[in-house]
């Protein structure tokens, strides 16, 4: 990631995207195909699966509508306070499990805190909740 605030901004949009699929995507679901999208340092990873003729047209309902979503919160929450209140929850919910991070199992810690000394491009927890506390605060 280039800074915190892509990576915050990236898991918040992710957040986003996957509380708005579930009604996209609930049919397909029940159809045996399956999606998952992740966040990675250079952008998402999407990935289908199932055994259905209907997977590229998963696709590419996935696609279209991680385009229009970021066109909708664009717009504001005037126009979409729905998709507002998503991404309120999202940043709420993003803060609240950066902030307990520290309380996880030791290994999880141990593994946080090695990459901490390991990795070149790499910010402390504390970054990530000033961030969110201080820009997000409005």
């Amino acid at each position: 990631y280039q800074s915190p605030r892509s990576m915050t901004l990236s898991r918040i949009y992710q957040r986003v995207l996957n509380d708005d699929l579930n009604s996209f995507v609930y049919d397909a679901s029940l159809a045996g195909c399956n999606y998952r999208i992740s966040c990675a340092p250079s952008g998402y990873k999407l990935s289908v699966s199932g055994y259905s003729e209907k997977i590229p047209f998963l696709l590419d309902t996935l696609t279209t509508r991680m385009l229009t979503l970021i066109q909708e919160l664009r717009e504001g929450k005037e126009r979409h306070p729905a998709l507002y209140d998503k991404f309120e929850r999202a940043k709420e919910g993003l803060l609240r499990e950066t902030k307990n991070y520290r309380l996880d199992v030791p290994y999880e810690v141990a593994n946080y805190n090695s990459r901490l000394v390991m990795e070149e491009n790499v910010w402390y927890l504390d970054d990530y909740v000033d961030l969110m506390e201080r820009e997000y605060a409005e």
